[in-house]
């Protein structure tokens, strides 16, 4: 049973951006840099960089691609290697990537066109996000009545899914907290008006009624919506507790049909990958998703992995990569999650708590199965 050559479906990645690909050490290590930087225009001071380089996921990084691309073991020997082959354009190195990772398909996670050419750089199948935030502030801006921003919002999150998208993705926790309520119509209309002078109490009540409608809508769609979790967000102003799924329980358990409507976590509430976990347990119809805990947590993926199939159903566990910018972070989220799957696999079989046959169908669920059937996308021969 070869675990190296199981199909891997991204879940959760950003668009590629050619004009950054080119790029120096620095500039690489740089891109693993998941938070704040202490100087202005996005640059970091020396004493940081040094740190950033010393990342662990830029050291598994370093030892695995130097590997692929045949080069010494540093990020300058696989900085000037890379520059080598970008020589032919991104979409082929981009191709040489994702067949070395046996990925077949990528969900994205952009307010891109929906035919913008950026979307061709990534190599097989390419599904969409419909980013729900952007949507309700502007139809916020547009409304005179909440009835009429309601209306409207439901109408253009049906069109998308008609024209192909596969998911809808808010930033709930990030924007105002998990701890979601019912919002009854009446009470949404009478927020409406503060809530566009810039409130933010206000905006919060009519974004939880909106949300509430998303849930909905997209139960009648068939599609899942997805909700940040943990603290992997990057908005490190925040309160990391306001994106604890925890916080969702009563308004999953106690509000009518809410139970009905597939709810992804993604980032699996790192580092709190137990709470996801359990709700994922609990919740008949929510699904926890590694990706940023995949790959940047590398040296930690097998006790992430053994914390979300303690409790969690394996059918309700997915893989993405979190990806931005460049496409060695999928790579590198497909060849770990490999090596972490097979290494618990085999450690159960060892203590006699599994088979051989079923550790490997638990990987193949993991690694694309769960995607696909969620998705209603075929599965790869």
């Amino acid at each position: 049973m070869d675990y190296q050559k199981i199909p891997f479906f991204d879940d959760h990645s950003h668009p590629l951006q050619p004009h950054l690909l080119n790029m120096t050490a620095d500039e690489l290590a740089l891109q693993w840099l998941h938070g704040f930087r202490d100087l202005p225009d996005g640059k970091v001071s020396d004493w940081l960089n040094v740190h950033v380089h010393n990342q662990g996921v830029v050291t598994v990084m370093t030892h695995l691609l130097s590997k692929l691309l045949g080069c010494e073991e540093n990020l300058q020997a696989i900085a000037a290697e890379r520059a080598k082959r970008l020589k032919n354009g991104v979409g082929p190195y981009a191709e040489m990537l994702y067949a070395d990772a046996g990925i077949f398909c990528t969900l994205i996670d952009s307010d891109l066109p929906w035919n913008d050419p950026q979307l061709d750089l990534f190599p097989g199948r390419v599904i969409r996000h419909i980013q729900m935030d952007p949507i309700f502030y502007e139809l916020l801006r547009e409304s005179d009545t909440f009835a009429t921003l309601k209306e409207r919002f439901v109408k253009q999150i049906t069109e998308m899914v008609h024209k192909g998208y596969a998911s809808i993705k808010s930033h709930v926790g990030e924007e105002f907290s998990m701890d979601i309520r019912y919002v009854p119509d009446e009470e949404a209309e009478a927020a409406l008006g503060a809530a566009r002078a810039g409130d933010r109490e206000s905006q919060r009540t009519l974004y939880y009624a909106i949300f509430h409608q998303a849930m909905l809508t997209a139960q009648t769609l068939k599609v899942p919506i997805h909700v940040h979790s943990g603290i992997t967000g990057g908005y490190w102003d925040g309160k990391m507790y306001d994106t604890d799924p925890y916080r969702m329980g009563p308004f999953l358990r106690n509000v009518p049909y809410m139970q009905g409507t597939d709810l992804v976590l993604l980032h699996c509430n790192y580092p709190y990958v137990g709470g996801a976990a359990m709700m994922a347990q609990v919740f008949p119809h929510v699904w926890v998703d590694l990706a940023w805990t995949l790959p940047w947590t590398a040296m930690q993926m097998d006790s992430s992995l053994e914390s979300l199939l303690a409790i969690a159903p394996a059918t309700k566990i997915m893989l993405g990569s979190g990806q931005h910018n460049i496409p060695e972070i999928a790579w590198l989220s497909s060849r770990v999650a490999r090596n972490s799957l097979e290494h618990v696999m085999q450690k159960l079989v060892k203590e006699d708590l599994i088979s051989q046959d079923q550790g490997f169908r638990i990987a193949e669920q993991i690694m694309f199965r769960n995607a696909c059937r969620l998705y209603g996308i075929p599965e790869p021969r």
